[in-house]
């Protein structure tokens, strides 16, 4: 991975006292300690780090080893935001994760730029918003109109019906079939996103991708930084880094946690229909052997940095 430019940290924050920094980048690609090393820099000129997961797995409770979640003991005292949100029987939007955030204490003391008193001083909030899920990155620093379409719940569960009819990749390419910018950014397993795509477009005749601004304002100062260069070098690196964390997950015990999970649950709860989660069950159900299951779960990873290495040239790239 490239050296990380975290001069421009200081500098932002001394000339930003009310700013957002952004970490973005690939699954696999250091996110999580770029942030934290941002946090102390942050610490070090007395401002109130506060980290804020967008990630759209890492919102379920108990699933923490196939998400790639911070543990408590890892967090370094660093207040985190965006985790452990919701049961993984539940589903949840991005408007739910927007309203979740901006609910927060935290968040509302940062908008009315108000400090904490952190020890003896008074500190401003720096956000540091770290995740891969760009859909929620954009929702907390882009002055956006989100459809404010009621949910059609028939046209709902006749998609839904059509999903587990003709499988999620049908799906996907019904959505494609209307939205293929949109879709490109979804995987097929992801269909609560893809779902409401297409009942937006049927429902309003405009498509996600349309309804979003096409020059996008910032709502804040933001910094934009990323651990991560695209080159064909530096992909190569970041598939070694994929398969091999990969690896751990199934060392640490990743099925242990499905198996508790869907135990708990139920072999059909929201949580087990995201990557890492429903290949083991797969596994689990006897249709792949565990190797198999390694496998496709690196490969759907990979996939999955693809599409985000897209979406973040497309959208957070620009602003380097």
């Amino acid at each position: 991975m490239p050296p990380k430019n975290l001069a421009n940290v200081s500098q932002f924050l001394k000339n930003n006292e009310n700013g957002v920094i952004v970490v973005y980048g690939p699954t696999g690609s250091g996110k999580t300690s770029f942030s934290l090393e941002i946090a102390k820099i942050a610490q070090d000129l007395n401002f109130f780090p506060v980290i804020i997961s967008a990630d759209s797995r890492q919102i379920y409770q108990e699933m923490n080893i196939g998400t790639g979640k911070i543990l408590p003991d890892e967090m370094e005292n660093i207040i985190h935001l965006g985790l452990d949100i919701i049961s993984p029987t539940e589903k949840f939007s991005v408007v739910e994760f927007k309203k979740n955030i901006e609910n927060s204490d935290i968040w509302k003391i940062f908008i009315r730029k108000g400090t904490i008193i952190d020890g003896n001083l008074h500190k401003k909030i720096v956000p540091i918003i770290c995740g891969g899920t760009g859909l929620y990155i954009d929702s907390l620093i882009f002055e956006r109109n989100y459809l404010g379409e009621a949910p059609n719940k028939a046209q709902r569960e006749e998609l839904e019906n059509f999903r587990i009819k003709n499988g999620n990749d049908a799906l996907w390419k019904k959505l494609y079939d209307l939205d293929p910018d949109y879709a490109r950014d979804l995987h097929p397993n992801n269909h609560t996103y893809i779902i409401r795509a297409i009942e937006i477009i049927e429902s309003t005749g405009t498509s996600k991708s349309e309804s979003f601004d096409t020059t996008p304002k910032l709502r804040f100062p933001t910094l934009f930084l990323t651990p991560y260069t695209d080159t064909i070098e530096n992909r190569k690196k970041l598939y070694e880094n994929i398969n091999t964390r990969i690896e751990k997950m199934f060392t640490n015990g990743l099925v242990e946690e499905v198996e508790y999970i869907a135990k708990k649950y139920g072999h059909t709860c929201e949580g087990l229909k995201t990557i890492g989660y429903v290949e083991i069950m797969d596994f689990l159900s006897g249709k792949i052997n565990k190797t198999e299951a390694q496998a496709l779960i690196a490969q759907h990873n990979r996939n999955y940095a693809k599409r985000q290495i897209t979406w973040n040239r497309k959208k957070y790239d620009p602003f380097l």
